[in-house]
C-alpha cells in the first residue's frame, strides 16, 4: 500500500515514462529510448541514465541528498529542481520494465535506502554525525559525542570517537595544540600560521572527513557539507593571517600561535625554504619568528 501510495503521489505531481520525442536523445548518453520525465522541472533523462544517477547519489549520500531528495539530473546546466522520494518508486518500475541490454533496475533497497537518506537529511546539522564507513547519518546527543566506542547501527562498524577526533591519550596533547575540531564531525585539522585564508577549505572540499565547509578562526559552519553558503556571523570568510606584530601577538603555550586567529606557527617551513603547503611568505619564510616546536 506504501508504495501504490508513493506512485500514485509521483503521478500526481507530474512523474510520468514518456518515449523521447522522435529526433531527439537523452542529453547525458545522447541515445533515443524510453525517457523519464522529472516532476519539477520537467527534464527528461532515458531511464538507465536516471538509475546511474541515483545509484551515484547513493554512494555519495552525505554530500548528495537533501531534506527534499537529490537534485535534478541537469543541475550542471543550473537547474534548481530536486528528485523527490515519490519518483524514486516510479523510476524503480520503468527501471524493471524498460531499459537496455545488461542494465539493472532500481532495487527495493535501494528505494529504501534513497527514502532513509532523504529523511536523515532533514536532522540539524548540530544533531547528527557521519559513520565513518558507510557515511550513513547517526542523529547524536552531548553524551554521545563525549564517549569512546560507538556501533553504526546500519553497517556495524565500530570506532573511537575521540581517537577520530585526535583526542585519544597517546596523540591528545599534540594534536589538540595544532589543530581545531570540524564543528560537524569533529575530525582534527591544522592550518598554519599564513598557509591560505582561514576558510576550511576550497582545495579539499570542506572538512577532508566530512566536508563541511567552516572556519578556522571561529569555527562557524558555513552551509552543509560538501556545499558552502557563508555563515552570516562569520566576518572572517576568507581573510588571511596577519603578521604584523606577530610577537606582540605570539603565545608560546602550549604551542607557538597567533592569539589573534588561533593559528599554530608552522614546524617545517624555513627562511627562503617553505614547505610544500606554503606560499612562501608566513612568518617563518618572511624571518619574523622561528620554526615552532612542540
Amino acid at each position: 500500500e506504501d508504495t501504490d501510495a508513493a506512485m500514485a503521489l509521483a503521478f500526481a505531481a507530474g512523474a510520468r515514462l514518456t518515449m523521447l520525442q522522435e529526433g531527439s536523445t537523452c542529453p547525458i548518453c545522447m541515445e533515443p529510448g524510453p525517457g523519464f520525465e522529472l516532476v519539477q522541472c520537467g527534464h527528461c533523462v532515458c531511464v538507465d541514465c536516471a538509475v546511474r544517477y541515483v545509484r551515484t547519489a547513493l554512494g555519495n549520500a552525505a554530500e548528495q541528498f537533501r531534506e527534499q531528495g537529490i537534485r535534478c539530473v541537469l543541475h550542471s546546466d543550473g537547474c534548481e529542481e530536486m528528485i523527490m522520494p515519490g519518483e524514486i518508486r516510479l523510476l524503480k518500475t520503468a527501471s524493471e520494465q524498460h531499459r537496455r541490454d545488461g542494465a539493472t533496475p532500481l532495487t527495493e533497497d535501494e528505494v529504501s535506502r534513497f527514502d532513509q537518506f532523504t529523511m536523515e537529511s532533514a536532522i540539524p546539522h548540530d544533531s547528527k554525525i557521519h559513520c565513518p564507513r558507510c557515511e550513513r547519518i547517526l542523529a547524536v546527543s552531548g553524551s554521545f559525542r563525549a564517549s569512546g566506542v560507538r556501533e553504526c547501527p546500519y553497517c556495524h562498524h565500530e570506532w573511537d570517537l575521540q581517537a577520530h577526533a585526535g583526542e585519544d591519550a597517546a596523540t591528545a596533547r599534540a594534536i589538540q595544540a595544532t589543530s581545531k575540531a570540524c564543528p560537524n564531525c569533529g575530525m582534527r585539522i591544522t592550518h598554519y600560521h599564513g598557509h591560505d585564508c582561514h576558510h576550511i577549505s576550497p582545495s579539499t572540499n570542506g572538512c577532508t572527513a566530512c566536508h563541511q565547509h567552516f572556519c578556522y578562526v571561529c569555527l562557524r559552519k558555513h552551509g552543509r557539507p560538501g556545499e558552502r553558503m557563508w555563515h552570516p556571523e562569520c566576518g572572517h570568510r576568507q581573510t588571511f593571517c596577519n603578521s604584523s606584530e606577530i610577537r606582540r601577538y605570539l603565545e608560546r603555550t602550549p604551542y607557538p600561535h597567533d592569539t589573534r586567529c588561533g593559528c599554530p606557527i608552522c614546524p617545517d617551513c624555513r627562511p627562503g625554504r617553505p614547505c610544500p603547503q606554503c606560499p612562501g611568505n608566513c612568518v617563518v619564510c618572511l624571518r619574523l619568528v622561528p620554526p615552532a616546536e612542540l
